[in-house]
């Protein structure tokens, strides 16, 4: 009797076969058809105690599964059981009368990427293991069955991966219909055919709404890797069969308005790495091109710093381009351009209709720009924004401090794609700044901001090529004096009075006044700085009448007027004094600042304010002032040293009549190193308070 056989078919009456197979994902330009059964198909459907192992049989035409993107009909599925454990898969087969098994194993498509390993027993004797990986390419394999009556094949799989015996061949006997391998007829279905895909999705868009945009640029067709964890790395990933492709072109780049962060691809060939490249937020597009002519797996990793995106994108296959290809933003309007920038860090696009809602900057409206703005108190932040500028040849703008902000120094960057080509130094008392870059060969420009404490600026009033603001801006133009007192800016200590009765109104020598600006000290015991600036581009002259408000403390204080930012004038003020009146001409300037300097918590106050269009007739050149700035002071020192020097060497003279009417300051008939010392004496004196302001007078009472 033969007891081999009796074994068999013992075994034969406890054959368990999965209920449901898993239908493998469809495949670009396969499908599957019926044929005769070979032995080889009769062998895979007759697996006894089966335990998580699922049959594809042509016999019972039980569907396909995928590995490395091919398509099979034939073999046995195994799969893990447990999330985060590991299990064993196994099946048994009758092997009495076989002598040799062939099969291919892999990694089920789009199953958990896990490892498993397979173990052989030939009548219940382990005889070989094989490891398996997620990101393997499929492995032949062959088992030598001829002094066998059993052979068990279990697998350990981690997780709830699952792995497949393909194509098994028994004893030469091919199965009845072998895989199949997918072609494609266009790029789009290359992009969507992807597997074992982790965090890349790709996309197909038809219009700019659902477009992705990459540096400025619209794209319709595309892989996105999107990192998964705050503060961590994570890799992304997507593998593709390659069977019959032979090159595979693409463009990476920073999917805007994403975290800024870097990234890394790895480019594997049937599971070797072949190629690294690193990515960045702020790079340029990058064309690249896989030769995937010798290879039939290509998958693609994508470590990502942080929850950044990146994409690969326009993707080309052989001789299929995209259906669609980018398209680059075309602007009609300055407000257009202006509110299409991406990577925004801090910034605000301002763009308003109503004057309530306007940008003041020196005290002008801006109803449209960009404002960047400081994060944080006490130390330096970064703002930024870049714009695509592959359409546009030239930008101009309006850079200035937004008033009422904090009152620090910030320095521009700018970059026009990636180079740094210029730095702009910013400060809180600058006047408007105009300024105009060249963009006509570049794809994008970023404006970076950084700024100390908590500061604003504005890029106002852009401009693209010739395309201006609608609402241009507005320069203030005060009725009276109390619109004028009202329309201070960048104020420190200070508080404009505009009383409605005497308990609210201030007292100065015993006179009330309900109208004025006061300037307050801030800290006893110590000195303190009150300020506030005023626009005149539209007014001419400027006066008022200096006080101290009675029943504060009886201390001094120093008012410095400066015009544009230029000191014209101090003017020493004391508890005692009676009021002293001051005129200024602002017909050339820009803004009128004042600046007072007070001891401890003494208030002072500037009341019967008036503004003028009417310009105050020009004054005499000052003695001493050789330069003609205004103010005497050691650069006109420096000019009599100059002229001293040339003369006396035989050259010709480096002043004007002008200037030598007022450089021989001791009358001696001549401009040499005396008048210098002179000069410089007398910016001594004003420096520490001297109250003689004309150094002629000064010297009238040296």
């Amino acid at each position: 009797m033969n007891f081999k056989k009796m074994a068999v078919c013992a075994l034969a009456c406890s054959v368990m076969v999965g209920t449901a197979p898993v239908v493998g994902a469809g495949v670009p330009g396969i499908s599957v058809t019926a044929s005769a059964v070979s032995a080889s198909d009769e062998f895979i459907a007759g697996g006894l105690n089966a335990s998580y192992a699922e049959i594809y049989s042509h016999s019972s035409e039980d569907g396909t599964f995928n590995m490395n993107g091919r398509t099979y009909s034939q073999g046995v599925v195994f799969t893990g059981k447990n999330s985060y454990g590991t299990n064993t898969a196994e099946i048994s087969y009758n092997t009495e009368n076989i002598n040799k098994i062939s099969c291919t194993w892999g990694h089920v498509d789009n199953s958990a990427m896990t490892n498993a390993t397979v173990s052989i027993y030939l009548d219940d004797v382990l005889t070989e293991k094989v490891p398996l990986t997620s990101t393997m390419a499929v492995l032949e394999h062959t088992i030598d069955v001829s002094s066998a009556s059993v052979l068990r094949i279990s697998l350990e799989i981690e997780k709830n991966a699952q792995y497949a015996m393909a194509e098994t061949v028994v004893d030469g006997a091919e199965p009845s219909e072998l895989h199949l391998t997918p072609e494609y007829s266009s790029a789009e279905e290359f992009a969507d055919s992807g597997f074992n895909i982790v965090n890349a999705k790709p996309f197909l868009a038809v219009n700019q709404l659902d477009a992705q945009r990459v540096n400025g640029r619209y794209y319709y067709q595309g892989i996105t890797f999107s990192g998964r964890y705050t503060y961590q790395n994570s890799v992304e990933e997507i593998a593709f069969n390659t069977e019959n492709v032979d090159s595979i072109s693409c463009t990476w780049g920073h999917v805007d308005n994403t975290k800024m962060t870097g990234a890394t691809v790895s480019v594997y060939l049937d599971d070797v790495l072949t190629e690294k490249f690193p990515l960045s937020a702020t790079m340029l597009l990058t064309e690249h091109t896989f030769d995937v002519s010798k290879a039939s797996n290509l998958r693609i990793c994508v470590d990502i710093e942080d929850d950044a995106k990146y994409s690969m994108l326009d993707i080309s296959v052989d001789s299929f381009a995209p259906k669609k290809t980018y398209t680059t933003p075309e602007y009609s309007t300055a407000e257009l351009f202006i509110g299409d920038g991406f990577n925004m860090k801090n910034t605000k696009i301002h763009d308003v209709l109503s004057s309530l809602e306007t940008c003041k900057v020196n005290g002008r409206d801006y109803y449209q720009g960009i404002v960047f703005s400081g994060a944080t108190t006490y130390s330096a932040s970064t703002a930024e924004i870049t714009y695509n500028t592959e359409n546009i040849d030239s930008i101009s703008c309006t850079w200035g401090h937004v008033d009422n902000t904090k009152m620090t120094n910030a320095v521009v960057s700018v970059y026009i794609d990636n180079v740094l080509t210029e730095k702009i130094s910013l400060s809180p008392y600058m006047l408007p700044m105009e300024y105009t870059v060249d963009v006509s060969d570049a794809s994008k420009i970023c404006f970076s901001v950084e700024m100390d404490e908590d500061a604003k600026y504005i890029m106002g009033d852009v401009k693209t090529d010739s395309i201006a603001a609608k609402k241009p801006v507005v320069i203030p133009d005060p009725a009276d004096s109390k619109e004028f007192s009202n329309s201070g800016f960048n104020m420190k200590n200070v508080s404009v009075l505009d009383a409605v009765s005497d308990l609210d109104a201030i007292t100065i020598n015993g006179n009330t006044y309900r109208q004025g600006i006061l300037f307050k000290g801030a800290t006893t015991y110590t000195t303190s700085i009150s300020d506030i600036t005023f626009n005149v581009e539209n007014t001419n002259t400027v006066s008022f009448n200096w006080g101290h408000v009675d029943e504060t403390a009886m201390k001094d204080a120093e008012a410095s007027v400066y015009l544009d930012d230029k000191l014209i004038e101090k003017t020493s003020l004391t508890s005692g004094m009676l009021l002293k009146e001051q005129k200024y001409d602002v017909s050339e300037a820009s803004t009128f600042r004042i600046s007072v300097s007070i001891d401890e918590n003494a208030e002072y106050a500037m009341v019967d304010v008036e503004i003028s269009d009417e310009k105050l007739p020009a004054p005499e050149n000052l003695w001493g002032d050789i330069d003609l700035s205004g103010v005497v002071d050691s650069s006109d020192a420096s000019a009599a040293l100059i002229e001293y020097s040339a003369v006396s060497t035989g050259k010709d003279t480096t002043l004007t009549a002008e200037q030598k009417a007022v450089a021989d300051v001791n009358g001696d008939g001549a401009v040499d190193s005396s008048d210098a010392s002179l000069i410089l004496q007398f910016y001594a004196y004003v420096s520490t308070g001297g109250e003689i302001t004309d150094m002629k007078v000064w010297m009238e009472n040296k």
